[in-house]
């Protein structure tokens, strides 16, 4: 089970890292803000771990 938390931990912060770091690239490629991007890399890690049907 600690692998799977530090893996988790390690996507979220690289994520924080990436949205703080290249907040110009990611505007002019994706045309998302810094906090779109994270929302969006944030949505996709729920959705990766979510159970079927748990909504």
């Amino acid at each position: 089970m600690t692998a799977v938390i530090f893996t988790f931990w390690g996507m979220l912060s690289g994520l924080i890292q990436i949205a703080v770091k290249k907040e110009t690239y990611i505007r002019r490629r994706l045309g998302f803000s810094r906090d779109e991007f994270l929302d969006y890399g944030f949505d996709t890690l729920y959705r990766s771990i979510e159970k079927e049907g748990g909504r």
